[in-house]
Formats: structure tokens, sequence, C-alpha cells
């Protein structure tokens, strides 16, 4: 990804002259997250979508840059832009000196697609769907010829898309815009998931996962997934609390979050998606029968930022999680695992609004 050069400086590098241009090549060296945590685009303006997150302290590759500001990163596996005024490079807090040009080409913003062209049909054997507009970005699907895609955003040849969930860019060169008669996305969407009472006080994250993972075919219990989780201060990184405390509406004994989930679901042969996303992203996962896993505020806007750490956390003391499994113009359908109500609809405004209040966290979960 790019990410903002302003506080960065290279591994390595020596300290730059003024008024001296060059430095170190573009692509060398690391840097490290300074902030709570720093959202990692498909490209280099804050009007691109965002792959993950990234949070303070970690260490991330740079790929390229600066460019306008922004560098392109490698975070674990995932290759993107993030903003310079974030990141110090080298673990440094010096300002890294500038490169003569910038080594991709200039991404425009994204624009909307004209009217009519809200999807495209691969016209090619193959399509690679790229984390970045750009051959050098990383593949993170092969489309088929024939398959459908929803179009989010266009920009120097390229078609940012939605393929099955996920979110990334395509070239124009092998799309068909408007699909050739292909119809537009349905609408509504419903699939099996089956309904489970939560074990624990506080484990309404595990029982979802028992939810999702048996939906898929394979019920893996949600005791199992404890031990490979394990504890944390810090929600993002493991559970926070006492899973088995009586009171359950206070941020000491609280629980987990996306992010450590997604990294036990390989243990048991499955795949997590995180997501902070809208509506619009959870639907295109629900038409695919892919269960998503949602964090919503039972109190609406009770969601605070607490410092844990030195990393700005969104908490909130009626957060509760459920699996969210279909949808209609109404609401979305959820499988409750902590309700006598197991199955129900929200209503959108109620919905948006409780999940909103938790960054729109989700989890979609695929085998």
């Amino acid at each position: 990804g790019w990410a903002s050069a302003e506080f960065l400086t290279r591994d390595g590098a020596p300290a730059p002259v003024t008024g001296t241009p060059g430095g170190a090549p573009g692509g060398a060296g690391t840097a490290r997250v300074n902030t709570g945590t720093l959202n990692l685009r498909s490209g280099p303006a804050t009007s691109f979508a965002v792959l993950k997150r990234m949070y303070q302290n970690e260490t991330v590759r740079i790929v390229s840059g600066p460019s306008n500001g922004w560098y392109q990163i490698t975070s674990g596996t995932t290759t993107g832009w993030a903003s310079a005024m974030y990141l110090a490079l080298g673990g440094g807090s010096g300002t890294p000196p500038p490169t003569s040009a910038p080594t991709t080409p200039p991404v425009s913003a994204p624009t909307t697609p004209p009217a009519g062209s809200g999807t495209a049909t691969v016209d090619a054997d193959t399509l690679n769907l790229r984390s970045t507009p750009s051959t050098s970005g990383a593949i993170i699907a092969r489309m088929p010829m024939g398959e459908t895609v929803r179009i989010i955003s266009t920009g120097n040849g390229w078609y940012q898309v939605d393929f099955r969930g996920r979110i990334g860019w395509a070239s124009g060169t092998y799309l068909k815009v408007g699909g050739g008669g292909t119809s537009a996305p349905s609408d509504s969407a419903s699939f099996w998931v089956p309904v489970h009472q939560q074990l624990h006080p506080l484990s309404c994250e595990y029982a979802s996962l028992q939810i999702a993972t048996e939906a898929l075919g394979r019920r893996v219990d949600e005791d199992r997934f404890i031990p490979v989780v394990g504890q944390n201060a810090n929600p993002h990184y493991g559970f926070r609390g006492d899973i088995d405390a009586t009171y359950v509406f206070g941020l000491t004994n609280y629980g987990v979050y996306p992010e450590a989930l997604a990294k036990a679901l390989p243990t048991f042969g499955f795949t997590g998606e995180v997501f902070y996303g809208g509506p619009e992203r959870l639907k295109t996962y629900l038409r695919a029968s892919v269960p998503v896993v949602v964090w919503l505020d039972f109190g609406y806007t009770t969601s605070i930022k607490m410092d844990i750490n030195g990393e700005s956390v969104t908490m909130a003391p009626r957060s509760h999680v459920v699996v969210a499994y279909g949808f209609d113009s109404q609401g979305v359908q959820i499988s409750d695992p902590d309700s006598s109500n197991r199955k129900r609809l929200i209503p959108w405004s109620n919905f948006n609004a409780m999940w909103a209040s938790m960054d729109q966290m989700a989890l979609a979960v695929r085998g």
C-alpha cells in the first residue's frame, strides 16, 4: 500500500541533506505505524476502499514511493496505500528525502460509474482481481470468464469491482460494462444458518463462529476457539477479560474483535475476511451465501475510544455479536446466540446505527 512520507525514515538511509534531491530508492526499507489505527487502502487517497486496519507499532514493508504524500506498503500479505502522516520509517521520526519521481504512475481518485453500468462481465479466460489499479498490485482472486461483478468506481482504465464479496481492481480491457444484459444484483438474499445458545455469559463471538461454521457444513464448537484465540487486553488481538464473568455490560470483561478470530479460523480449515464496511459490502457477501459475523452496539451510541497500550480502540459496554444470513428492503436477518428470539430481522435503520457505533466491524467466514 501507500503511506504518507511526512513521518517516515528509511531503514539504513542516511540523514537527508537539505536541498539535495534523491535518497533511498523506492521500495527500500520498512516503516512503523505510529498511531492507534491506520487504514491500508486500495489506492493513494482517502476515497479508496479500506483493505484492512493496521495497529500501532506494526512494522510494514515499503514497496514504493513516496508519491504525493503516500507510500505503497505491504502489511502481512496485503499490499495497498497508507498515509505517511502516521508512519515512521525504520521506526524513526525523521522526514525522508524526496524521490525524483514516483515509482508508479499517479492514480486519480475513483469516480462514480455512469448510470446503467453498475455491473460488468469478465471477457477473458481468467482475469486477475488486484489490490491496486496496476499490474504490480497483489492478486486477490482470479475471476473466470462470464463472471458478473459489481462496479464500485473507475480510474485510469481500471475498475474497482466487487467479486463475490472481495473488493479489488480489474483492467477495463477485459470487462464488458453492463454485462451484456445481465441483471442488477438482487435486493434480497437469505440462506440457512442454525440457531445456537452461547455457552458462556461473554462467548457470543465464539458462539457466532459455531453458527457460521455449521452453516458452511463443518461445525466447530465454540469452546474449541477459546485456547486458539487466547487472551489480550486489546480485543483486536485476543479475548479481553473473563468469558464467564457474571456482569456482562462492562469494559473490563468484554470480548474479542474480528482480527483475532480471523487468525484462529485457519486452524479449523476456514478463512475469515475482516472488513469495516457498509451495507453494500455486507449484501454482497450475503448474496453469495457467506455468513457474516457482525459487531453491534445494542446501546446504539454508547461506544467510546479507549486507550489500550497506546492504541485507540472502539469499545461499547453493550456490544454484542450476531451472525447475518440474509437481508431484504426492510432489514437484516440475524441469528443471535444470546436471545430467546434467536432468528429475527433487525430494521435497516436500527442495524446501521448499532453497526456504525462499532465502526462497522465484521468478519465474513468462508469454508
